[in-house]
């Protein structure tokens, strides 16, 4: 058998090798000494280990405060503040009189419509403007277009009939008769 891996050896250590595997290593340690030292040394290390603690921290004493607890107090503190001023100006306020508040609103509510009724017939006549220019250029681009496919009706009938004519004439042509 060939020398066991650094993990195998741990592994067989730890029994965590199947049987048939740590039946082998076992047998490969005795007959090995090179192994069997690197073994045993682990084993020490191994063994050291288990008997290491962690050392015990002295407790605190309950007496000494904690950094941030002063602040807390203090934001709670003002919390509670900013809530009751804000709730006592909320209900020492009087309440605001509607009628009063339609009133003084009211010329600047009949301005601004107004203004938006000027601006809004000025956009139907802008908006009528164009569609009167695109109605136009339909219209020029129509009798254009018919205009250039009536020429192209009169060409196409011109070439039509001198096709014809020559038609006709090979159609009556004769071969001139053999002598």
């Amino acid at each position: 058998m060939n020398h066991p891996t650094r993990e195998d050896l741990v592994a067989h250590l730890y029994d965590e090798l199947p049987p048939e595997q740590q039946t082998e290593l076992a047998a490969h340690l005795r007959e090995c000494a090179d192994c069997q030292k690197v073994a045993t040394a682990w084993l020490g290390s191994m063994a050291e280990l288990d008997t290491w603690q962690l050392p015990v921290l002295p407790a605190r004493p309950k007496s000494t405060p904690v950094l941030f607890a002063p602040f807390v107090r203090w934001a709670a503190a003002a919390c509670l503040a900013a809530g009751l001023g804000f709730l006592g100006g909320r209900f020492s306020a009087p309440a605001p009189d509607a009628a009063a508040l339609r009133t003084a609103l009211a010329p600047e509510l009949i301005k601004i419509s107004v203004v938006m009724d000027a601006k809004l017939a000025e956009d139907r006549r802008a908006v009528t403007e164009i569609l009167q220019t695109m109605q136009t250029q339909r219209t020029e681009d129509y009798a254009s277009l018919r205009r250039a496919l009536e020429t192209l009706a009169l060409n196409t009938e011109d070439s039509l009939e001198t096709a014809q004519q020559q038609i006709v004439q090979l159609a009556s042509f004769t071969e001139p008769a053999q002598r």
